[in-house]
């Protein structure tokens, strides 16, 4: 093993010498691991064995508008790959299986290939085998029900138009019983 005087002067005669994409690394990650950069993976779509992250894979894959949706859904556990909970941050390879809960409907796609950065909607596909069952037909009845009308207690609040004219119809009853 390197000492770091060592690694840091290697480092700088490579980097003068135009070696930039495959530079010694500077250090290793949790669990010793190297970074992405010491592995020599520099992005966008290849068939190599780089890995990327799976919430990138999903916002790139157009199965979540955005990643940070694509973050929040690993984090509640609606996404799976390998039949285990998988974290945001999960590493996936070809040949993954990811499961991914939307709503009533559950996609099942199969990783071909890694892609890091967008790619035009046609190209799209060939990033996944689909094998998720036909999405199901929106309920109408389902959707009225998933929001609720907003509940008040009673006497809690402003009154309602309703509330206010009752109660101005008892009070004029009261001070007029004759009426």
């Amino acid at each position: 093993m390197l000492e770091r005087s060592e690694r840091e002067t290697l480092r700088r005669a490579s980097l003068s010498e135009g070696f930039l994409k495959r530079s010694v690394p500077t250090g290793r990650g949790r669990g010793g691991e190297l970074g992405a950069q010491a592995r020599g993976y520099h992005g966008a779509v290849g068939g190599g064995g780089e890995t990327v992250r799976l919430d990138k894979w999903l916002h790139v894959a157009r199965v979540f508008k955005t990643r940070s949706l694509a973050t929040r859904a690993c984090e509640l556990s609606r996404v799976t790959v390998n039949g285990a909970t998988a974290k945001p941050h999960r590493a996936l390879v070809p040949g993954d299986r990811v499961e991914v809960e939307l709503a009533d409907w559950k996609r099942i796609l199969v990783v071909r290939e890694l892609a890091d950065r967008p790619l035009p909607k046609a190209e799209v596909p060939r990033l996944f085998e689909d094998l998720s069952p036909p999405r199901p037909a929106p309920d109408p009845l389902a959707r009225l029900l998933r929001r609720p009308p907003v509940a008040r207690a009673k006497g809690a609040g402003r009154p309602t138009k309703r509330e206010r004219r009752e109660m101005t119809r008892f009070l004029a009853d009261e001070r007029d019983p004759k009426r």
